[in-house]
């Protein structure tokens, strides 16, 4: 009794062990059913049971490609769950939504991964309001309204990347802008538009925070941006 204890004792930490391998994959189920699950927050058409989503999980594992390296299998089972949810559910989306599913889906997976962050997410959505007691007087500069003063200084309390954006816009001197893609650029001032010179902005500033500087300064383009973003 003594030594089958002992077996079913190894057998269950072997079990344990070679689940514990695995946990990114169900962390990313997890992550992808959500996903899913909020899409009736906007539209209650789409309604996806958790039957439907983990037989079309558990199928698309079953069917990926094997590979004896552990690091190449989990990297496959991420990739395919992920490409045949998201090819699956989209098909029951109207053509408008499909775009929303399809940031959300990425949106989340960068957040799991670290690259962004809740208060990144947040003004994102939101937005933000600059008090009058904490507002520093607009710069004199006839291309610079009220309001895009305003939104730099809520930058500066987004991420780090941009405490220096309402000095760089007093001081100006050289251009500040992002570059989308070649054909949309999102500049602060209106002598940047057509520049060749290089802003510092598109270089440091990542794919995401690119999308915080077009909601500050360009909302408009917001949706043209993450169009590009997603693709």
């Amino acid at each position: 009794i003594k030594r089958r204890l002992e077996e079913t004792l190894k057998t269950e930490a072997n079990i344990s062990a070679a689940r514990e391998k695995y946990r990114p994959a169900a962390t990313r189920g997890s992550l992808l059913y959500f996903v899913v699950a909020d899409l009736g927050l906007i539209d209650p058409m789409y309604q996806f049971s958790l039957r439907y989503f983990t037989q079309l999980f558990n199928t698309t594992i079953e069917n990926s490609t094997k590979s004896e390296d552990l690091n190449q299998r989990l990297q496959i089972i991420l990739d395919s769950t992920t490409e045949n949810i998201y090819t699956n559910v989209s098909r029951g989306l109207f053509e408008k939504d499909k775009l929303i599913f399809s940031f959300l889906l990425c949106a989340e997976i960068l957040k799991l991964q670290g690259v962004i962050n809740d208060i990144e997410w947040n003004f994102l959505l939101r937005g933000g309001l600059v008090t009058e007691e904490k507002r520093p007087p607009k710069p004199n500069h006839d291309w610079l309204s009220l309001e895009h003063w305003n939104q730099a200084l809520l930058l500066v309390g987004v991420c780090d990347v941009f405490k220096t954006l309402p000095h760089d816009i007093e001081h100006y001197q050289q251009p500040i802008y992002v570059q989308i893609n070649p054909e949309l650029r999102i500049v602060i001032s209106s002598n940047d538009i057509t520049t060749n010179v290089p802003s510092d902005y598109n270089t440091k500033l990542s794919d995401f925070q690119k999308l915080l500087f077009v909601k500050a300064f360009a909302p408009y383009s917001l949706v043209q941006s993450i169009t590009y973003f997603v693709a």
